[in-house]
């Protein structure tokens, strides 16, 4: 029972007593006479009452609203029902989802176009060679059977210098112009040769004639002859050093005719097709056969000279094979081994195994770090796939395989391998389709859509 205030039962004595008196005058515009009431309690006595008596009113209203909270705890009760079975329903609906998009575990649906996208290639599994190799590393360099450096003959002043670095030039073309005092007295000394061995020539034609007429004696007869054949010999000597300082012989005949300039005048030329790779001179330089003034090399061809250490000897030799691939880019190209140095370099312990390669698309410039490979055996396998189709996934060996436009894993077993292929012993049979290329693209895929998986199921 819940007892009301004690100013709550006063208000509601005061309006019933209100009410009473209000009944008992009537209605004053009708003048009606109202139904007598006649109360049996005194007001004290009905307060008293009031507070005594319980309130069947408040209790049924108590009543009234439990029955509203069991309501309401039903209804919640419902609810909580309700909910529970949508989120079952919910929960299911996603793990069928789920399954439909993952199929199973380990297996990947890919359409054709996502293949071309992602770069995924397939092949089909057969035998093929794996071949033992030996890894070397190397440098490309000059042929030098190719390679000039071109050197003053003579000393000199530079007067001009006619090409630049990287400029192509024919065998014979100058390359600098020099005034050389030198090459003048050389020139000098054979214009004077030339001089007197004609001298020398016509007095002994003279005494020939005398000589036959034996008019002249035997011993000046002989003199003469033997200033005339001197000065042929000295003769000689001026055009062969003439000839050592690169004068031709067509420069030869218009000495006699010449200048000062032309006796001083000296031409640098190439003695061989090819590129300026080195100059070093400059106009008014003095230089001399001590200064390297140009580096001119035909490129078409360059060597590569691989380090062959004490361990490595006894399995590379002349004639093997190899493939040459530039350090820092996409250059790759097969060779063969010309050359292996016959002796090991005292100071490095090393050797030297020589690749000549084709450079004629200038991807082989001198100077670039190589690796090579050397192919020492051959072994034939009845499974083999490139390496990179082999992945790793909680640590297994794994393969895709394709069915139709579903991936699948399969556990292999490796065997030999080589630097590029790997033998399969066991998990992949010949004939099956695999993921030969961006395998590592599938696997991504399938940890990715594995950790979606697992979210959703928590």
């Amino acid at each position: 029972m819940r007892i009301k205030s004690k100013a709550v039962l006063l208000a509601t004595a005061s309006l019933i007593a209100f009410s009473s008196m209000a009944i008992a005058a009537g209605d004053p515009e009708t003048k009606a006479p109202s139904t007598q009431y006649e109360p049996q309690l005194s007001r004290d006595e009905f307060v008293f009452a009031m507070l005594q008596e319980p309130d069947h009113d408040d209790h049924d209203d108590h009543d009234d609203h439990d029955d509203h909270d069991d309501h309401d705890d039903h209804d919640d009760h419902d609810d909580h029902d309700d909910h529970a079975e949508d989120d079952h329903d919910e929960h299911a609906e996603d793990d069928h989802d789920d399954h439909d998009d993952h199929e199973e575990e380990g297996a990947l649906r890919v359409s054709p176009a996502d293949m071309k996208e992602f770069g995924i290639g397939t092949g089909t599994a057969n035998g093929d060679v794996l071949r033992a190799t030996v890894r070397l590393s190397g440098e490309v360099v000059l042929n030098d059977n190719l390679a000039a450096h071109i050197v003053p003959k003579v000393s000199g002043n530079v007067q001009k210098v006619l090409v630049n670095l990287g400029d192509r030039v024919q065998e014979g073309q100058a390359l600098a112009e020099l005034e050389s005092r030198e090459l003048a007295d050389a020139k000098a000394d054979y214009v004077a040769a030339k001089e007197r061995a004609a001298l020398a020539n016509t007095n002994f034609e003279r005494f020939q004639s005398l000589w036959d007429q034996k008019i002249t004696s035997e011993q000046e007869y002989l003199e003469v002859r033997n200033v005339f054949r001197e000065s042929e010999i000295v003769l000689k000597a001026s055009e062969q050093k003439l000839f050592a300082l690169d004068v031709s012989p067509n420069d030869l005949s218009n000495i006699s005719s010449g200048n000062g300039h032309q006796l001083t005048h000296f031409e640098l030329k190439a003695p061989l097709d090819g590129e300026v790779i080195e100059r070093n001179i400059a106009r008014g330089e003095f230089i001399d056969p001590d200064s390297r003034a140009f580096i001119v090399a035909d490129l078409s061809t360059v060597w590569v000279d691989l380090t062959v250490y004490e361990a490595q000897l006894s399995l590379v030799r002349r004639g093997q094979n190899v493939t040459v691939t530039s350090r820092y880019g996409n250059a790759q190209t097969e060779g063969i081994i010309e050359y292996v140095s016959p002796v090991v370099d005292p100071s490095t312990r090393t050797a030297t195994a020589r690749v000549v390669l084709d450079n004629t698309d200038g991807q082989w410039p001198p100077g670039t770090f190589v690796d090579a490979v050397i192919a020492v055996n051959s072994i034939r396998a009845g499974v083999v796939i490139p390496r990179d189709a082999v992945q790793t996934i909680d640590n297994e060996t794994i393969v895709f395989v394709q069915d139709g436009d579903v991936f699948e894993t399969v556990v292999v077993q490796l065997g030999r391998q080589d630097d590029r292929h790997v033998e399969i012993v066991s998990g992949l049979e010949a004939g099956q389709t695999y993921v030969a290329q961006n395998a590592f693209a599938l696997k991504a895929e399938l940890g990715r859509s594995g950790l979606e998986h697992a979210g959703h199921a928590h």
